[in-house]
């Protein structure tokens, strides 16, 4: 695992065949990438949430910041976001 992080990317996991590098690492053995892909593979962790935007299993050091104009601006020209919803005070930015 500790080569997946590597921050030389030249030794980094993955830099030299992809993901079919990283795919036959050991570590990633016990792991059925075709059945994931299908999303068919069953989570080994289902956490309880009150509601969709429950975020009670996340730190406050992470949830109780704010996005920044700038992160925001640049999170407006990714399409990945259709349907999603982003307000902070007086600072609104929708994704359609």
């Amino acid at each position: 695992m500790g080569r997946l992080l590597d921050k030389n990317q030249e030794t980094r996991l993955g830099t030299a065949a992809g993901a079919d590098e990283i795919k036959a690492d050991p570590w990633f053995a016990s792991i059925d990438f075709e059945q994931l892909a299908k999303k068919q593979v069953q989570p080994p962790y289902v956490p309880v949430l009150e509601s969709d935007g429950d975020l009670k299993h996340f730190s406050r050091e992470f949830t109780g910041k704010s996005l920044s104009p700038a992160d925001a601006k640049s999170l407006g020209e990714v399409r990945d976001y259709e349907g999603w919803d982003y307000a902070d005070g007086d600072f609104e930015v929708k994704f359609d």
